[in-house]
């Protein structure tokens, strides 16, 4: 029987959360399975917004990290670029494993921040078993078991199929780097040996949206 992998997509403010983003990737990657998120992206825009969606639309699971900022906010709805992920995964039903990060030290400074961040707290933890953790020796032990049990938990397709990749930040980008041409891939590459999210990467670079 073919090994079947899940893709988890990691969503989560992105300078206060690096470190918890990386455990993140690596615990994913440590269970045979496939992370994304915006470490693949250029700062986000509503043009970037729209990719990341797509990536969303092809994940199994949607990890969120909510720490003690709110993050950037889009013009237009008025919330952050996290919260609109977060909706957008809700609305496709996709299973949401939630963290509240209790110990982060970044601290959002704006009153208005602040007001959007409780609300959105207060909205991801309605409906749904979130995770608190108090340190992030506890986020990365309820990481790994979260993970670990979400197939059986919530049971979803996942990929039986896919060319043999390093799917960590950098070997992803080495792997696109080295595709980016199309001559070369339709020569080197079997698109049907790849997982769905890969060849949605490869189109990424091929259209000149992947840096």
């Amino acid at each position: 029987m073919m090994e079947k992998k899940y893709q988890f997509f990691i969503s989560s403010t992105f300078r206060d959360l690096i470190d918890e983003r990386k455990h993140a990737f690596d615990i994913v990657l440590t269970a045979n399975n496939i992370p994304a998120g915006m470490e693949f992206f250029t700062a986000v825009d509503d043009e970037q917004f729209e990719i990341i969606k797509k990536v969303i639309d092809l994940s199994d699971y949607y990890i969120l990290l909510v720490g003690n900022r709110y993050g950037s906010i889009n013009e237009k709805t008025e919330i952050s670029y996290t919260e609109m992920e977060y909706n957008y995964a809700v609305s496709k039903k996709i299973p949401v494993l939630a963290f509240i990060l209790n110990y982060s030290q970044n601290f959002d400074e704006d009153e208005s921040s602040k007001i959007k961040l409780n609300e959105f707290k207060k909205r991801v933890k309605t409906g749904r078993m979130v995770v608190e953790c108090k340190n992030k020796e506890e986020l990365l032990t309820k990481l790994t078991a979260t993970i670990a049990q979400a197939p059986e938990l919530h049971k979803r397709p996942g990929w039986f199929r896919g060319r043999k990749l390093d799917y960590s930040t950098s070997g992803i980008t080495k792997f696109m780097n080295d595709v980016k041409d199309e001559n070369t891939i339709s020569e080197e590459f079997n698109f049907s040996l790849l997982f769905p999210f890969q060849q949605f990467l490869i189109r990424l670079a091929i259209e000149g949206k992947f840096n």
